[in-house]
């Protein structure tokens, strides 16, 4: 739960730094700034999410169809088949980073729920009248003064060599700066998410910031000149939970500003939309579990995984039973692919889900079916004194005994479903 508090907390300081965090009520002289900050050469060796190149000499290109797919078990020739395209998974990549904030933001999630669950147990057995908008994370957002950021940018000028490295050295400095603060503020346990720039337009990143918009950065980074349309301000986005500072005291005393954005009633779209133009430094995570949500503090102790059928929906329009409508591999014939139209082709060249209006198979379809792996980690806290313990091999289980676990509770439900409009169970 994030409240407001007025009570006076024990400031910290960084001594090499120079930064101003005051244990007195003494107001900070500094100032937020949101102006571009000049870095040099190193601007020009900025890696951001999916602004590098793709993976063209491989056997298999970015963006290319693999000769294969997910058929129809029932009418593989005559209800559409499911394309699979290749996809490297790296970060930078312009057409598969994609899948990269997929995985990224469903462990993101998968740790919240997880410390929530840990807290206060299963989502299935809440109880009556709790009030669950206390409980989820909020987005906040904290913004460093423009001196702050200048003295980071000295002190990794004094270490590095050559500009190249002057990203990763900075975000390294900033994330432990950023959780410090965030703590001191009274950030207790979340996610964190870098960033390194804004929108030229304070107007487009406050709106983009509020909806969640990927659309808004995409459409700059995916230009071969975006960084003549963004600026260079490091802040960093946060879900967390806590019971913050009162925010016009917690400016007076550090310097630095936060925002509250909203309940993070969807952390997934949230945290997909804040790692779609995160920073990509090498040897630098894109997200930080920080407090009570850091790997040494809640330890996943084992993993549930189920293979879960990939279905027809032409099948389950058509009236056929769900367990009989299931997808298998098969091989496309090189060729044979046809779309409708250019658009629906290059919307499948990106995403893999475009609308081909004929194609043909090398022989018939497999037998083997095409499947898609739930995951769910059991947390706990971690305390002084406890023993480790190993977390082992993730558990393959089917579907049925997936359910079973879940409506005991040894598989805990999600927090972020919400039964009705007023937040309790």
């Amino acid at each position: 739960m994030i409240g407001i508090t007025t009570t006076p907390r024990q400031g910290i300081g960084i001594s090499d730094l120079i930064l101003p965090i005051k244990n007195t009520a003494e107001k900070s002289p500094l100032l937020p700034d949101y102006g571009h900050i000049p870095i040099g050469e190193a601007w020009y060796y900025l890696d951001l999410v999916g602004t590098g190149r793709t993976t063209k000499g491989q056997k298999y290109a970015c963006r290319s169809v693999v000769p294969k797919a997910a058929a129809c078990n029932n009418k593989p020739h005559k209800h559409k088949p499911v394309l699979i395209p290749h996809n490297c998974g790296r970060r930078t990549c312009p057409d598969c980073w994609t899948t990269w904030a997929d995985r990224a933001a469903d462990r993101g999630v998968d740790v919240l729920n997880g410390y929530i669950t840990a807290r206060y147990g299963s989502a299935q057995k809440a109880l009556p009248g709790m009030e669950i908008d206390r409980m989820l994370p909020r987005h906040v957002s904290f913004h460093p003064p423009r001196q702050v950021i200048d003295a980071l940018v000295r002190e990794v000028d004094r270490v590095i060599v050559s500009p190249r490295d002057f990203q990763t050295e900075f975000l390294k400095r900033l994330r432990q700066l950023a959780t410090r603060i965030i703590e001191e503020a009274g950030g207790v346990a979340g996610v964190m998410v870098p960033h390194e720039i804004r929108l030229k337009s304070d107007r487009d990143n406050q709106e983009a910031d509020y909806t969640s918009n990927t659309n808004r950065y995409r459409k700059v980074l995916n230009r071969d000149d975006w960084q003549e349309h963004v600026k260079y301000y490091p802040h960093v986005h946060v879900l967390l939970f806590g019971s913050l500072e009162n925010s016009k005291d917690f400016n007076e005393r550090t310097g630095w500003t936060y925002r509250m954005h909203r309940v993070a009633h969807e952390p997934r779209d949230a945290l997909y939309y804040l790692l779609s133009h995160a920073s990509a430094a090498h040897g630098v995570n894109a997200v930080t579990y920080f407090g009570a949500c850091a790997p040494r503090k809640l330890r996943k102790v084992h993993e549930y995984r189920c293979r879960v059928p990939l279905v027809c929906d032409e099948c389950i329009k058509e009236g056929i039973d769900k367990e009989h409508a299931y997808r298998v591999l098969a091989r496309v014939l090189p060729g044979s692919l046809v779309f409708e139209n250019d658009q629906d082709q290059e919307k499948q060249l990106h995403r893999g889900r475009g609308e081909p209006v004929k194609w043909m198979f090398e022989g018939e379809p497999s037998s083997r079916h095409y499947v898609k792996v739930r995951k769910v980690g059991i947390y706990r806290i971690h305390k002084k004194g406890d023993g480790w313990q190993a977390r082992g091999k993730p558990e393959y289980i089917s579907e049925d005994y997936w359910q079973e676990l879940q409506s005991k509770g040894v598989i805990p439900g999600s927090w972020f479903d919400r039964h009705d409009d007023e937040g309790k169970r």
